[in-house]
């Protein structure tokens, strides 16, 4: 859980560019955020990696999902800033994407 006073609108846009941009570095092809409902507003990416279908969800946290298991930043020092929320996602997201384990 994220301390409150974070910013769902800063945070994505924080975010958008730099979880596209690891996401291109693999070749994922297509991707784009689109708007979704919700309060705070959120915006969400679906992509395929490897035959499975990922769900990438931005608000006032970043997450992502494949079938009921949950991807997500959860240290306390990843989680002390927008900047390192991003930073912390991005890299877990591209090590992911590698083959490397989400904790490694």
């Amino acid at each position: 859980m994220r301390p409150k006073g974070f910013g769902a609108i800063d945070l994505q846009r924080r975010a958008e560019p730099a979880l596209l941009a690891v996401l291109r570095k693999w070749n994922i092809p297509q991707v784009d955020f689109q708007s979704g409902d919700g309060r705070p507003p959120v915006r969400y990416v679906v992509f395929e990696f490897n035959g499975k279908r990922y769900e990438l969800v931005i608000s006032d946290n970043i997450t992502m999902t494949e079938g009921e298991r949950l991807f997500e930043c959860y240290e306390r020092r990843e989680l002390a800033t927008d900047e390192a929320l991003v930073a912390c996602f991005a890299q877990r997201l591209d090590q992911f994407l590698s083959g490397e384990a989400w904790d490694a």
